[in-house]
């Protein structure tokens, strides 16, 4: 497609490293990698998301690419990029800060590992709308986001570590703290440590 500002041609390349994270997350969990509860490539579309029934988790995660409005014609909020192929009826593969909304969720935590997820706009009278408040208005008790662009291969080990200090029962906020000091400790960069952001509750 085409950019708003630009009428350049826009292309999302191919993240194969988040085929690595999702499978090594579901492992970690203890969950069986096929749908409906691990959707990948072409089966990451909208449709078989909303098919899958995101009422009943308790831990979402979307390791694909995002971003903010203006990227894509006809596109005025941002989005997170889904499958653009066998989507049914009104859906495009463009999941919208305004569908977030409309989700109907009981996440303990919904993780948005892609780029620049926490940026938003000022909204008179509301604050920041961004996609940690659209997750926690559909339902979630807490998000994380990212700040800024998300290098791959750190991210995979960010989200590696974080479920495992969840999966050993640590909290939210003390299952990112950790996984936030381990990264530090290997990328001391703050680009790669301080990029994700917990919000809600922790």
């Amino acid at each position: 497609t085409e950019s708003d500002t630009t009428g350049k041609e826009i292309e999302f390349p191919p993240l194969p490293e988040t085929e690595v994270e999702v499978k090594e997350i579901a492992e970690t969990m203890g969950v069986t990698n096929k749908p409906p509860d691990v959707l990948l490539s072409m089966e990451a579309n909208e449709s078989e998301m909303r098919k899958a029934g995101l009422e009943k988790y308790r831990y979402i995660h979307f390791a694909t690419h995002a971003s903010l409005p203006g990227m894509i014609q006809g596109l005025h909020e941002p989005f997170i990029l889904l499958g653009q192929v066998e989507n049914e009826g009104k859906d495009d593969g463009f999941l919208t800060l305004s569908e977030v909304l409309d989700l109907r969720l009981n996440a303990d935590i919904v993780v948005l590992s892609a780029c620049v997820t926490g940026v938003g706009k000022e909204v008179e009278g509301e604050g920041v709308a961004n996609f940690a408040r659209a997750f926690q208005h559909a339902g979630a008790e807490s998000v994380i986001v990212s700040l800024w662009e998300v290098a791959s291969e750190p991210a995979v080990e960010y989200m590696k570590g974080f479920y495992s200090h969840l999966k050993a029962g640590k909290s939210r906020g003390e299952a990112i703290r950790l996984s936030r000091n381990e990264i530090k400790a290997k990328y001391p960069n703050p680009f790669y440590w301080a990029v994700f952001i917990l919000h809600g509750e922790g």
